[in-house]
């Protein structure tokens, strides 16, 4: 039996708790409350940080292929890598790092619209379907539409 299905149905799973069981978020709107966004933005530079998870959340086959347990190979490897590039990220940099890569897609003209919207809900979950945190980011009070 192939386990790309289960790890599909297990990564759905997943999603679908955080997203039950969230039922705090992480605001980051204060920039006077937060000494450490200059460790942050370093972090996020050093070696394209979140290079997976910016392929993933500007690619929405990808992430809706995870989502519907749908085999696609390609998909589940970013998802691992960004998982795992979040991971070697401090707690408090990871949703500014994902702030960041919604921000610089919207000044580059590359979103608008629903897309910007769709981008933002998967960035807000990404750091629970990648089990790191039970919260979610709150993106849409610092990325505005």
């Amino acid at each position: 039996m192939s386990t790309k299905p289960l790890v599909s149905i297990l990564l759905l799973s997943l999603f679908l708790f955080a997203v039950a069981a969230s039922d705090h978020q992480f605001d980051d709107d204060n920039q006077s409350q937060r000494p450490w966004l200059q460790r942050c933005r370093q972090q996020i530079r050093s070696g394209e940080r979140l290079r997976h998870c910016e392929r993933l959340l500007t690619q929405p086959r990808r992430f809706r292929l995870l989502l519907a347990a749908e085999e696609e190979e390609d998909a589940v490897e970013h998802l691992e890598e960004c998982c795992q590039q979040l991971k070697g990220m401090d707690d408090a940099c990871r949703c500014e790092g994902l702030r960041q890569i919604v921000q610089r897609r919207r000044q580059q003209g590359q979103l608008q619209g629903v897309d910007v919207g769709q981008m933002l809900e998967r960035a807000t979950n990404l750091p629970s379907v990648c089990r790191l945190s039970r919260r979610r980011c709150d993106l849409r009070s610092t990325t505005p539409l």
